[in-house]
């Protein structure tokens, strides 16, 4: 087969697929074989049986040329007899490299011997075994659903909307529609994160452009989920794997129910190409610590700054305390500053050496060391608050290593004068 298209799948109409592909050579002479109507079966077994029954399909008229193979491009009809075994089938399918059905049929044959004598068969039994390539692309490393982009991002009260276009790459020539919209319980690490929606399904062979709705409701079982998911994806360090869960309740449609009930899809949100806070640009005076802080917004929706609570600390995470960055003693005004969609923004914070714990003799002397340097890579840990807009609020322990900070100190950190 080249294509096999189910069409709209619904439990409310019989199915009508159009079927395009070849069959060699079928009959050493020229024959016509009329319409009739075959009972369909599977076998979940792997093609040894036993098998199940299905219902029936329309078969066309065929008309076949001696010694030649047969070129199919035609509409059948199929009535669904047994939608729990139909809605098996739809699993096996999706699941499996592979899946197995038997045609059998009677059916009338008129062949003309030796091109001209025309000799009618009437009732001739006729059963074909057939072997359909699933689409078990969907969960192998070979074939991963991969994440395109995030198109939106909209935050309300105790409401993260995110939609997504994912990837998935159908490796069968089956293609099919499902008007229906379906619903996916969402697992971050395992715990539930949310509800992902897919509307107006068509996929067909090769690479299917997917839109993706996820809304994730703030809750007692989901809080920590949701932060730990935007925290890892803004941390920008590796890929956020999500794990969506088909149920008994993800489409109205009891054909497609029983499709959907059990079926796993992970797929993995791609980290941003820049790191949340990517550089942290240091001044040292007597006068205090002036840092401007780069803050690279990652998603398609303004980020309101409200806070900043970091300790910088030397070369990892585990390191000892450089300086401080709290924003509530900032002399700058910080919470409101608003952070552009898929734009680095600068964070002007100023502080006094009291405020930015720079006043350990010991600490200021590795930390000129640095500053003569001019460029550490240092860990930062800490809270920061954020509102995606217009109003979702998330609180974040974050703490990332080997982010850039450029030291500069011209009054304490002179070389010392050389004697005459």
């Amino acid at each position: 087969f080249d294509l096999v298209d189910v069409g709209a799948l619904s439990a409310a109409a019989p199915l009508r697929a159009h079927v395009r592909g070849r069959v060699a050579s079928p009959s050493a002479f020229r024959a016509t074989f009329f319409p009739a109507q075959a009972a369909v079966r599977w076998s979940p077994g792997g093609g040894d049986g036993p098998w199940e029954e299905l219902g029936d399909v329309a078969l066309p008229r065929l008309a076949v040329q001696g010694g030649e193979d047969l070129h199919l491009d035609f509409q059948v009809l199929l009535n669904v007899a047994d939608e729990q075994a139909f809605g098996n089938v739809g699993r096996s399918v999706v699941a499996n490299s592979t899946s197995f059905w038997a045609l059998t049929a009677s059916v009338d044959v008129v062949c003309w011997v030796f091109g001209f004598l025309p000799v009618y068969l009437r009732g001739v039994a006729f059963e074909k075994r057939i072997s359909l390539q699933g689409m078990r692309g969907f969960s192998q490393a070979a074939n991963p659903i991969t994440m395109r982009r995030i198109t939106s991002a909209i935050g309300e009260p105790g409401l993260l909307q995110i939609g997504v276009e994912v990837n998935i790459f159908n490796p069968s020539y089956l293609a099919a529609a499902v008007s229906s919209p379906m619903h996916f319980n969402v697992t971050y690490l395992g715990e539930p994160l949310g509800v992902a929606t897919i509307s107006g399904l068509a996929f067909r062979p090769g690479n299917n452009a997917v839109p993706v709705h996820f809304a994730l409701q703030d809750g007692l079982a989901n809080e920590d989920s949701i932060q730990g998911f935007v925290l890892e994806y803004i941390k920008a360090e590796r890929p956020v794997p999500v794990v969506m869960h088909g149920t008994t309740r993800s489409i109205a449609d009891p054909l497609l129910r029983v499709v959907l009930d059990g079926l796993s899809l992970q797929f993995s949100f791609l980290p941003p190409g820049t790191r949340f806070i990517h550089e942290i640009d240091a001044d040292i005076a007597p006068s205090g610590l002036r840092a401007d802080a780069s803050i690279f917004n990652p998603l398609p929706a303004d980020i309101v700054f409200q806070s900043l609570d970091l300790k910088i600390r030397e070369r990892t995470v585990k390191g000892e305390d450089i300086f401080w960055l709290n924003t509530s003693r900032s002399q700058t005004h910080i919470p409101g500053q608003r952070l552009l969609p898929s734009t680095t923004s600068v964070l002007h914070i100023r502080l006094s050496l009291l405020d930015a714990h720079l006043t350990d003799p010991g600490l200021l002397i590795r930390l000129l060391g640095d500053a003569r340097r001019g460029r550490v890579q240092v860990g930062v840990v800490g809270d920061v608050a954020i509102r995606i807009a217009p109003q979702f609020d998330l609180r974040l322990k974050y703490a990332a290593d080997n982010i850039t900070c450029l030291l500069r100190c011209p009054i304490f950190c002179k070389p010392p004068m050389a004697l005459a």
